[in-house]
């Protein structure tokens, strides 16, 4: 399947979201994690804001299922681990509550792109019937 870059469909719409996601995340590590004490806190919403913009990046250069499905897999691994430290660390609770919803959120939008994107790859594959002469 031949990449949709420069054209608006719900994958691109969806990768597009995913990157701005990852530039808030950059833009907002300083606001958010003040004080040298959270200067490791600081570089790690940093590392997942990088790989909001690699995994958008990657969901357009190849929308296949397979793409998708996989960072909806890297999704889940985030939600789950926002979720424990959510479960265990009051300090950061209030950063890693909203990270566990966004990035479960972006599971469920990775799936329905997942979906679309495996019905398009069905419909460009299916055969057509060879017209008969007669």
């Amino acid at each position: 399947m031949t990449p949709a870059v420069g054209r608006s469909t719900p994958v691109n719409r969806f990768a597009l979201t995913r990157a701005g996601y990852g530039l808030l995340q950059l833009a907002c590590a300083p606001a958010l994690f003040r004080g040298a004490d959270r200067s490791a806190a600081r570089a790690a919403l940093r590392v997942l804001g990088l790989r909001q913009l690699v995994q958008a990046a990657a969901t357009v250069s190849a929308p296949t299922p397979g793409v998708l499905g996989l960072g909806t897999g890297v999704d889940l691994l985030h939600a789950a681990s926002m979720a424990a430290l959510a479960g265990v660390s009051r300090r950061y609770r209030g950063v890693a509550l909203p990270e566990t919803l966004a990035a479960t959120a972006l599971a469920l939008a990775g799936t329905v792109a997942a979906g679309q994107a495996a019905r398009q790859a069905r419909v460009l594959t299916v055969p057509q019937p060879a017209s008969q002469s007669r």
